[in-house]
């Protein structure tokens, strides 16, 4: 655990200015795709089955949705950033595990690797986490 701390410590000191415009589109990616999945459920409904997602699992493209619209808005605010990234990596391992190839891996690997990046990093001084508990954040891990 002390490793951990040294680890978000570490990302909570090297924080840039330039990574609060990297979150904000890696919120603004996954807002868009949620809205995405809204308007088109019945295709990723039929993409899980397709790849082998039992047909009791229907809510689970709503639960899709709902994880990549809210967790666009909190990560866009910075909100409870680590957390939500934690909440957003199994989608994503789920989106790279389903779609083997193009674009749509292309995308899932990049917020993949930017979800891991802003889990160090943590939400940065311009975010709601330092706002709401004055930086206490950066040093305790989720």
């Amino acid at each position: 655990m002390k490793t951990i701390n040294k680890i978000f410590q570490w990302g909570s000191s090297h924080h840039p200015q330039w990574l609060v415009f990297i979150r904000v589109l890696l919120g603004l990616l996954l807002f868009a795709k949620g809205i995405d999945f809204i308007q088109d459920l019945a295709g990723l409904r039929s993409l899980l089955q397709f790849n082998g997602v039992d047909d009791r699992y229907t809510l689970l493209s709503v639960a899709i949705a709902g994880l990549h619209l809210i967790g666009g808005v909190f990560i866009i605010q910075g909100l409870f950033t680590r957390l939500i990234v934690l909440i957003q990596l199994p989608v994503i391992c789920g989106a790279l595990w389903i779609d083997k190839s193009g674009a749509e891996l292309t995308y899932a690997a990049s917020v993949l690797i930017l979800l891991l990046l802003f889990l160090f990093v943590g939400g940065g001084r311009v975010s709601l986490d330092h706002y709401f508990f004055g930086g206490q954040e950066d040093v305790q891990p989720v």
